[in-house]
């Protein structure tokens, strides 16, 4: 038989012979008997319980010392409260059980340590500590969820709101509460009344909280189902909204991650205009969307959806989703950009018109803007056309170009005077033509029969163009890239026709966008395959733009709200 539990502070019994008893009202017409105290709830608890398929195994009662020692007569019976107790509400239902059926009472002490008189000073703690360690006992031998039902009607307040929190506390190791009640005699008769909207509205807050400050809505779907649907109907709509924006954010399942903005933002508009939601949660939900509204990127932003990226990453990076904010901004702020710059040469380098998606691209604006963008800035404005045209020029500077003295010369000569990024090329053509080629200009046959290139030097010399493409074409994509930032960034190159102020503000966009492309690969990529590139490429980021690509969690915010500040004005912090 599964645990099932029952919670209550239990109560001085009334002494004397002519005690009443009376009728307590419960829902749909019940009603539940009783002299003492505890007896109807008790009793409804018990019932209540059965029904749900969860029969009552074990009582918790926390008792003073009074009712735990102290003898009363009651009518022909003698004993303390709690020895009464169990008699009149325990004993009768054990009969008719099975022996490992049956219930088991479990004192929790509330002003004195039995054995002792030693005096508690710490009530609360003292509860708290018999409790949590009791429940620990028997809620690691169940399988499934230990369900609580509690009575609310006797003891000191503070002690009735201690055992909810205990309660809340314990439903993160598996206990679930079912039920709390609440009895009241008017006259001779009285009135049991359900009040778990207590425990509901710790789940309410909190659940609201958890939302906007970690975009999981686990709380709020444990709610949903106990909020009324029939009265209150935009709530479930709400929450709905709230569930599937949160499991978007979860899953990073960017594809929709418009289409559950716009339920969110539409589910929030028509519970704010929804005049006739009166209930408790309703009241509750519109005042807390106050709270969601300044906290959330929720606005209305009309068709210029892509207006909510920087606050949605902001948002995300603030409140430990990391990374949610790191796909989101690899995957959404080029929308952003290219929406927001909408300039002519801008378009002109990205050439969306001409791009096509395969299975792997998640746009024509995130393959434009990391591809065509920093390709093209790269090849128009690069440096290697000039390289090849004074290596040609040097080659074929003088008529005695195919004695191989003089040919070495001047590429020793060029190789000394060249960027240093292609003094490698240069170097490597000095080597093959000393190795290959006698100082007659023809190539060592016997020496390498196995060579494929041109017999003389001249045709090795005509070659050597096809030969230095490939070469500079294997440039890696990160050194293209980093280039490309290095001529959006110069004041020499006027890439967009006078627009200084915006080529600094697409290059600034520029360099960060690789820096978290890289975190972002370094975060997600297991394997250490390209650890030296992409240390090479931290080295430089770090060492030409102050841009540190860090992977621990300070590390990765101050970059976010590094590279959105020219987007929002976000004071960086990295004490989060």
């Amino acid at each position: 038989m599964k645990n099932s539990i029952m919670l209550l502070f239990l109560g001085t019994y009334k002494e004397g012979e002519n005690l009443k008893e009376g009728d307590y009202k419960y829902k749909d017409g019940i009603s539940y008997k009783g002299i003492q105290t505890a007896d109807a709830p008790v009793s409804c608890l018990f019932e209540c319980a059965q029904k749900d398929g969860n029969p009552i195994n074990k009582i918790f009662c926390i008792v003073s010392e009074d009712v735990y020692t102290k003898k009363k007569k009651v009518e022909e019976k003698t004993g303390t409260s709690y020895e009464l107790f169990i008699k009149e509400n325990v004993d009768v239902i054990n009969e008719s059980r099975k022996d490992d059926e049956k219930i088991e009472i479990i004192p929790i002490y509330y002003d004195f340590k039995p054995g002792s008189s030693e005096k508690v000073d710490d009530y609360a703690l003292y509860i708290y500590q018999q409790i949590s360690n009791k429940f620990a006992e028997l809620i690691f031998n169940n399988d499934t969820k230990t369900p609580v039902y509690i009575d609310y009607t006797s003891g000191l307040r503070d002690v009735s709101f201690l055992m909810t929190s205990i309660i809340r506390y314990l439903q993160f190791i598996d206990v679930e509460l079912k039920k709390i009640i609440y009895s009241k005699k008017n006259g001779d008769n009285g009135q049991i009344y359900d009040i778990d909207y207590i425990y509901n509205m710790y789940e309410f807050i909190n659940g609201v909280s958890e939302f906007v400050n970690t975009g999981n809505a686990w709380q709020l779907k444990n709610l949903y189902d106990k909020i009324n649907v029939d009265k209150e109907p935009k709530i479930h709509n709400l929450i709905d909204a709230i569930n599937d924006f949160s499991e978007t954010l979860s899953l990073c399942a960017l594809a929709n991650l418009e289409k559950t903005y716009n339920g969110l933002t539409a589910a929030i508009d028509a519970f704010e205009k929804d005049e006739k939601a009166g209930g408790l949660y309703s009241q509750m939900f519109k005042t807390m969307l106050s709270i969601i509204k300044d906290k959330m990127p929720i606005a209305d932003y009309d068709k210029k959806q892509y207006l909510m990226y920087p606050k949605l990453i902001w948002w995300c990076a603030e409140n430990g989703m990391l990374q949610q904010a790191l796909t989101i901004y690899t995957e959404k702020m080029p929308i952003y950009y290219l929406n927001v710059w909408n300039d002519e040469k801008i378009n002109d380098l990205v050439k969306l018109n001409s791009i096509e998606l395969t299975e792997a691209d998640s746009s024509k604006e995130v393959k434009g803007f990391y591809g065509n963008l920093y390709d093209n800035v790269y090849k128009k404005y690069d440096d290697k056309e000039v390289f090849k045209s004074e290596l040609y020029a040097n080659i074929a500077s003088n008529s005695d170009k195919l004695q191989k003295s003089n040919v070495l010369d001047n590429l020793k000569m060029f190789s000394g005077e060249c960027d240093a990024k292609y003094k490698e090329v240069v170097n490597n053509i000095i080597a093959d033509i000393n190795e290959y080629y006698g100082n007659n200009g023809c190539l060592r046959e016997k020496e390498h029969p196995e060579y494929t290139k041109a017999k003389k030097l001249d045709g090795y010399l005509n070659a050597l163009p096809g030969y230095i493409n490939k070469v500079l074409n294997g440039v890696s994509t990160y050194e293209k890239k980093l280039k490309a930032i290095e001529i959006m960034l110069s004041d020499d190159n006027d890439i967009l026709a006078g627009k200084k102020d915006k080529q600094k503000q697409v290059a600034y966009a520029m360099k960060y966008y690789l820096a978290v492309k890289v975190l972002r690969n370094l975060v997600n990529h297991a394997s250490d395959k390209n650890s030296d590139k992409d240390t090479d490429i931290k080295n430089v980021m770090k060492q030409k733009y102050d841009i540190e690509i860090g992977t621990n969690v300070n590390s990765i915010r101050k970059l976010l709200y590094d590279a959105l500040k020219q987007e929002l004005e976000v004071k960086e912090s990295t004490e989060k």
